[in-house]
């Protein structure tokens, strides 16, 4: 081939890459104007179906709430009982039927599970039917049975209802003071710095209960406020305003005011006003509840372990690279309290010593032995080796071809 037809060849090869280029570039602006349309009609029509979520009378009747509502929510505050463990954020009182998620000194979130035998709200005990429940409070105002939970907005909490549990969190009133906030969202207007926005907002309110965020994307949420920052990580990139949002947007306008004045709304604030954030998190921790009762042997990126599991007990891990983290241990009758070993970080092999005992190994460091029952830590062999669990029969365990004798 000669040296014209090579050049011939690779100016066409320019072009096309050229071509090719253009045609991504229109075809994503396309699907952005199109995603964006979407989004425009869908607030155009929660905005003019916005009406503010009823209000359910009712009365308090458990002690917790009570002393928790006279005491702005904060934890250390309250007496619970005796704290059995810890599973993802929440501190279980076992035997008192409480689990308790606090952020930021507050309760976020209390369960009352099976075991809390007082009345809660309006003679209404955990485990009570749905009609039972109906009857009492009216509809409910977010889900139905359906669903497997329901809910209802009183004047000072969330009330949550499924099979055996109820689940309470606060209400919050706007903050008094947003002159820090709309300085950000107007540093925000400006320069679109997403980074500086929610650095600031971050440190400004502390009270997040998600936080996803680095230099490429953002996701951060408030859910007691109603109110969600995402950048670079949907196609909407700004704030999303839910239903329970109660403060102002920008100084001197209100959710209320973009209902009758839509055009006030910034480019960058979005709006679900057909949902509430508090509603979208429960949905999502009963899911999570519910896999617990009914685990399979994937779930996201954890590894459920069935198949070694024992008669009593399942164990539940996320497989890294490096080995392992989130060691979660859960009894398969209810009659002790799920855990999760917050002391292991990063652990390197496992596996079960008998029906409650649990064999992990630690890279460089050693081999452990949980008791589930007690859910106390025993140091089974320390030093500089792999420790690579192997096998164990007859009480002797088997580990980088090596052996040793458990005794219990």
């Amino acid at each position: 081939m000669n040296r014209k037809k090579l050049i011939t060849i690779g100016i066409f090869a320019i072009i096309l890459l050229i071509i090719l280029i253009i045609l991504k570039i229109v075809f994503s602006q396309e699907e952005q104007d199109i995603s964006n349309n979407y989004y425009a009609q869908e607030e155009q029509t929660t905005i003019q179906e916005y009406i503010p979520t009823p209000i359910t009378e009712m009365e308090i009747q458990s002690p917790e709430i009570e002393e928790l509502i006279e005491k702005q929510w904060y934890t250390n505050q309250v007496s619970f009982g005796t704290e059995e463990s810890i599973y993802e954020d929440y501190v279980i009182y076992f035997e008192e039927g409480i689990e308790v998620k606090t952020i930021e000194r507050k309760v976020f979130n209390l369960i009352f599970t099976e075991n809390y035998t007082q009345n809660v709200i309006n003679e209404i005990k955990v485990g009570q039917s749905f009609d039972t429940i109906i009857d009492i409070l009216g509809e409910p105002t977010f889900g139905t049975k359906e669903d497997g939970l329901i809910g209802y907005l009183g004047k000072e909490i969330y009330i949550f209802f499924s099979e055996n549990e109820i689940s309470i969190y606060p209400v919050v009133e706007p903050e008094e003071d947003m002159t820090e906030f709309f300085a950000l969202v107007n540093q925000y207007n400006e320069d679109r710095n997403s980074w500086n926005f929610g650095n600031g907002l971050t440190e400004l309110w502390k009270d997040y209960d998600k936080y996803a965020y680095n230099q490429d994307y953002a996701d951060i949420i408030y859910s007691l406020k109603g109110l969600r920052v995402q950048f670079n990580y949907t196609v909407r990139n700004g704030i999303t305003l839910y239903r329970n949002y109660k403060g102002e947007i920008l100084e001197g306008i209100t959710l209320q005011d973009l209902v009758e004045n839509p055009e006030q709304k910034p480019d960058y604030i979005y709006l679900e006003l057909s949902k509430d954030l508090v509603h979208e998190t429960e949905i999502i921790r009963y899911q999570e509840h519910k896999f617990l009762k009914n685990p399979n042997t994937q779930e996201g990126k954890d590894e459920v372990n069935p198949n070694n599991s024992t008669d009593s007990f399942l164990l539940i891990v996320t497989p890294t690279e490096e080995g392992y983290t989130n060691l979660r241990i859960l009894s398969k009758t209810g009659e002790y309290p799920r855990v999760e070993l917050k002391n292991v970080n990063l652990f390197h092999s496992y596996m079960w010593f008998d029906d409650t005992h649990l064999l992990y190994s630690i890279k460089q460091k050693g081999i452990y032995l949980y008791d589930c029952i007690t859910r106390q830590t025993h140091i089974i062999q320390e030093g500089n080796e792999d420790f690579t669990l192997q096998k164990v029969e007859n009480h002797v365990l088997t580990y980088d071809n090596k052996t040793i004798e458990i005794i219990l």
